[in-house]
């Protein structure tokens, strides 16, 4: 197994999944590596230019682990950047598995989509805003987030079916309540067995408010 991409859509549990997968040590190092807005950061913090050669060869040392196991986030947005520059199918990368990341309620990923964008905190702990803005309930740019959320799944699948890839699917809402069965499900995927514990600090955020944007929003739309 040389390398493996988890598939999603922002705010389907990728950031988790990530984690667990770097603390079993026999993973890679799975991140958003092409992602076009941490490009640059990446490439001051390897020491490196603007070429795009001399970035995808540190990108691919970033992500591999001891053992070899190269690990990838990719979200659509990115997978349409980077096949520009690689090709279909991203060859040069070593991918041979997938993990398609999804979550069934959209409207509560729309809902934690808006409220990440609008605070700046995307996960507690480690990419949290020192300055926070709360969010107010906002149907419209709710609806806009709930639309990129189902244009985004429908792309991946047509994504996979072109390519003849069948993806191992994994559920946000069961990763959120097993994450530990679920990433040694997706490591037997991989072939793998992990070598430390998957042990990862997870908090959520403010699921009761989360939850009454999410009832509200549900009504309104019907109404």
């Amino acid at each position: 197994m040389t390398g493996y991409a988890i598939c999603a859509t922002p705010r389907s549990g990728s950031t988790l999944l990530c984690a667990l997968l770097r603390a079993s040590a026999v993973a890679g190092w799975p991140e958003s590596w092409f992602r076009r807005q941490s490009m640059a950061n990446y490439a001051k913090a390897w020491g490196i230019g603007a070429d795009w050669s001399d970035y995808l060869a540190a990108a691919l040392k970033a992500g591999r682990g001891a053992n070899g196991v190269f690990g990838l986030r990719l979200m659509w947005e990115t997978l349409v950047e980077v096949e520009a520059r690689l090709g279909p199918g991203l060859p040069g990368l070593g991918l041979q598995r997938f993990i398609w990341l999804r979550r069934g309620d959209l409207v509560g990923q729309a809902v934690s989509r808006y409220r990440a964008e609008v605070s700046g905190t995307w996960h507690l702990g480690f990419e949290e805003a020192l300055h926070p803005v709360e969010p107010v309930y906002d149907f419209a740019r709710i609806a806009a987030w709930l639309d990129d959320a189902a244009v985004g799944n429908r792309a991946w699948a047509a994504w996979f079916a072109a390519r003849g890839i069948v993806p191992l699917i994994v559920d946000y809402e069961v990763l959120a309540a097993e994450p530990v069965a679920v990433a040694e499900r997706v490591l037997a995927h991989l072939g793998l067995v992990a070598a430390s514990p998957l042990t990862v600090s997870n908090r959520r955020m403010a699921e009761d408010v989360s939850a009454a944007w999410v009832a509200r929003f549900r009504a309104e739309k019907l109404g």
